[in-house]
């Protein structure tokens, strides 16, 4: 008999999450013990997460600052409902990795905050989802070749965007 793949499972069990988010299952325990981190079924010894309070957990841990509890908001159109199954979260590392930026515009509050990179806290930890990178990158290159094309210095785009935001080439590496 097949294992169901994870889109088909309605609970991850403590392992399969702690992959998702690159954190160690001692770490779910004892946020378990804190009364931290998202709801959980203990059936006798095993535990389990309802996917659904997982993605409800990822989706509040959303802030645009560490000083603000305000969840993120973006510039980009909001996108649809998201049906898709659990993706896996990387780490800074890894996503200055992936994307070939520098670490230091993932790991640093005011640089996030500057650039709108959308990230999720797991805990005290900033991961990142690909699909949204991507969706980040692909809004910000649009926005960025727009200001090249104007090419027109009291564009208010140019006064929002740091002058160390990654150019449009860079950017498309993503996509």
């Amino acid at each position: 008999m097949e294992k169901p793949s994870i889109s088909e499972k309605l609970t991850m069990n403590e392992t399969e999450l702690a992959q998702r988010w690159g954190i160690s299952p001692k770490t779910l325990q004892r946020w378990r013990c804190e009364s931290r981190g998202p709801k959980y079924w203990k059936l006798s010894k095993r535990v389990v997460y309802p996917i659904e309070e997982v993605i409800y957990f990822e989706k509040n841990a959303l802030y645009d600052s560490t000083s603000s509890k305000v969840p993120c908001t973006s510039d980009c159109p909001p996108s649809a409902p998201d049906t898709r199954p659990p993706t896996r979260l990387y780490s800074v590392r890894e996503a200055a990795t992936i994307t070939g930026f520098p670490a230091y515009y993932f790991s640093h509050p005011q640089t996030r905050k500057a650039f709108g990179i959308p990230h999720l806290y797991v805990g005290k930890m900033v991961r990142f989802d690909l699909d949204q990178l991507k969706a980040w990158a692909e809004c910000h290159t649009q926005e960025l070749r727009r200001a090249e094309n104007e090419n027109d210095p009291s564009s208010h785009f140019n006064d929002q965007v740091p002058q160390l935001m990654p150019s449009p080439t860079a950017l498309s590496r993503l996509m």
